[in-house]
């Protein structure tokens, strides 16, 4: 009996250790919700049509605000981080080669809607304890943006989505970054034509890292707060010219590229409550 009890004891400690790293400690678990605070140059973000925003002198207003976040890693030290499983699913995916090949997605995979109002975000159970940062990456990374989306189940972050197009084609993948709208280019005040930034491919995959102290306290909720400025997005694009107005990556690489290196500069950690 003392032997089978031994087994038990080994096993939980697997389970719990699960999703991190081999080095890691467990002292309980904390249910995480992660808050983004979505702003445009320290105004609340609105998909409303009525709400515009000055950005590098040009009056705008944005229809979509979406992103892909995944590889979410909570950093304990500089030798010690967490990572957490999302949903697995196994799905119709090609390989580099173009081959086609079954895939199985394992990480936690969240895909923000924040022209829809959804700012707050699932991120299930994670160790409590001390923490010096968090890092993730915006976009998805290698097989799982080669995956067949159409396979993807419908409650899924990857399925398909039907209100705003969130993926090309089996070589290109995902949005990685969308947002759009409409600016004011007969400078009357009234935002009247399209821009866009649909943001993708591996070559624009990007790693944010936000360092700052913060406590998960053992068998209780936590709210992670990140806020998101759409406005650094654009920091370096120029809307009221029409060559860099529509941007869906390829068509348009100078502007990807300006996006793309705003990336890491436009979230901040406010902290942990």
């Amino acid at each position: 009996m003392r032997y089978l009890n031994s087994l038990f004891m080994v096993a939980a400690v697997l389970l719990l250790l699960a999703g991190c790293d081999s080095s890691a400690t467990m002292n309980g678990s904390t249910n995480l919700t992660l808050n983004l605070k979505p702003e445009v140059n320290g105004s609340e973000l609105s998909a409303r049509s009525s709400a515009t925003y000055d950005v590098n002198g040009a009056t705008i207003s944005f229809t979509s605000a979406r992103m892909y976040l995944s590889e979410i890693t909570l950093l304990e030290s500089e030798s010690i981080s967490y990572t957490t499983d999302g949903e697995h699913i196994t799905v119709p995916a090609k390989n580099d080669e173009d081959e086609d090949i079954s895939h199985t997605v394992r990480d936690k995979i969240v895909l923000v809607k924040q022209d829809a109002g959804v700012n707050l975000y699932d991120l299930g159970a994670w160790p409590s304890g001390e923490y010096e940062g968090i890092r993730f990456k915006v976009g998805i990374a290698g097989t799982t943006n080669r995956i067949d989306p159409s396979q993807v189940p419908a409650e899924h972050p990857l399925s398909k989505q039907s209100d705003r197009n969130n993926h090309w084609n089996w070589n290109a993948g995902y949005l990685f970054l969308r947002i759009d709208g409409k600016v004011d280019v007969d400078n009357d005040g009234t935002p009247d034509d399209d821009w866009a930034v649909h943001l993708g491919t591996e070559r624009f995959l990007k790693e944010v890292t936000l360092m700052q102290n913060f406590t998960l306290e053992e068998d209780s909720d936590a709210t992670l707060d990140i806020s998101i400025n759409y406005g650094a997005f654009l920091e370096n694009v120029d809307l009221t010219d029409p060559d860099q107005r529509i941007c869906h990556t390829m068509n348009n690489m100078p502007v990807a590229r300006a996006v793309a290196e705003q990336i890491p500069s436009a979230y901040r950690l406010e902290g942990v409550r």
